[in-house]
């Protein structure tokens, strides 16, 4: 009896290590963009390259990868791992997603000890940071949660300056250690007339997945790194979305215009050597809640981003028009793209994230609804129709 569980202890030893060897052989033909990134990456400053820079050994990478422009086939084989996690996956450190909270946790915006669905958006390795304006007396929460995210919470006070103090609070302190990836949203996280469970959960993996084969799409040209991403959408769908789409209300458009004037006339006075002024398309989309590459942050002086975080925080300065339109409206000329996209081609990205819900009702290239981000995206919808 003693032989016998001896042989079968050592069959298993030796299967065990055979599907190592083989796991460790295929796993550049698994995973072959991941494999290609890390072991070109050097430092956090050669990440946040522009994406519309070509890397000097694309033909290599290429060859590596394939001229096949579906990047989906290896999260084919990932789903196989964990559905819930984003694989291949950005280490730690590399995204954060700030959330311009009001209030304390509450489950319908995103976070609660029973229920956190912007986990449940997979996006493996973040770090959420949380601002909350009320109650000094509570403690700091700190949450681990599933795929590696955490979650961080901020205590910003005096309560004034609205979500534009808690994205310039954030910058100010993480500005020289800043992310890959930035991903803004409002306090209400899913839950508005702004935006919605689709356009949070499709767009947010569409990019994390873009910047894992970020040496891969520069090869080929432009792509949405070189975008400014916006998470706004109709609240209902975004099977209909339009990039021009700013909450359908001319009346408030108009006047957020005129205050949008004194707004760039502050800046422009104070700041206009480091401040250019760009008119163009995408700066009337309203709502304030994006996606970036970081490097954007850093086209400023931490002097300019400590000036704008006194700007809002100060008591005596006009908060709907410092905090909320000039903030909502500047945005996108900050952060603008350097790329000259038509709106034909910003809609290509759009089309392609937002199918990963509607599949060929948005982008007929695409295979279908990807079904694990919609799983995932379940329990979003459950809130939001609480």
């Amino acid at each position: 009896m003693r032989k016998v569980e001896i042989l079968i202890i050592a069959s298993l030893t030796m299967a065990v290590l055979i599907f190592l060897i083989l796991s460790i052989q295929s796993s550049s033909s698994i995973w072959p963009y991941h494999v290609a990134i890390t072991s070109n990456e050097t430092t956090r400053a050669n990440n946040n390259v522009m994406s519309s820079d070509r890397p000097q050994n694309c033909e290599m990478v290429l060859a590596q990868n394939g001229p096949n422009e579906n990047l989906n086939d290896e999260y084919e084989v990932a789903a196989m791992v964990d559905p819930k996690c984003e694989v291949p996956s950005l280490q730690k450190g590399k995204v954060h997603v700030v959330i311009a909270g009001y209030k304390g946790l509450d489950a319908k915006n995103g976070f609660s000890d029973r229920n956190s669905y912007l986990f449940d958006i997979g996006l493996t390795n973040a770090d959420y940071f949380w601002y909350r304006r009320l109650d000094a007396q509570k403690p700091l929460r700190h949450i681990e949660g599933p795929c590696g995210q955490s979650f961080h919470e901020r205590l910003l006070l005096p309560n004034h300056g609205r979500d534009a103090s808690a994205l310039y609070d954030y910058i100010v302190e993480f500005y020289n250690n800043l992310p890959d990836i930035l991903i803004f949203m409002h306090g209400h996280g899913a839950q508005a007339y702004h935006t919605n469970c689709e356009a949070i959960f499709a767009r947010t993996v569409y990019y994390y997945r873009a910047y894992v084969n970020k040496n891969v799409l520069r090869c080929k040209g432009k792509s949405v790194l070189d975008h400014m991403m916006t998470l706004t959408s109709r609240s209902t769908t975004t099977i209909n979305y339009t990039h021009t789409w700013f909450g359908n209300n001319e009346f408030r458009l108009s006047k957020r215009n005129t205050d949008k004037n004194s707004c760039k006339d502050y800046i422009g006075a104070k700041w206009g050597h480091v401040f250019k002024y760009r008119d163009f398309y995408s700066n009337d989309s309203c709502c304030a809640s994006f996606i970036i590459t970081s490097d954007r942050i850093q086209r400023y002086p931490l002097e300019f981003w400590e000036d704008m975080l006194h700007l809002v925080r100060d008591p005596t300065t006009d908060d709907d028009v410092f905090s909320r339109i000039c903030f909502e409206f500047l945005l996108a000329t900050l952060f603008y793209d350097e790329v000259d996209f038509t709106i034909d081609q910003v809609s290509v990205f759009y089309n392609e994230a937002d199918s990963l819900i509607h599949g060929k009702l948005r982008n007929e290239n695409s295979t279908g609804p990807d079904k694990r981000v919609v799983d995932r995206m379940k329990s979003c919808l459950i809130c939001r129709n609480k």
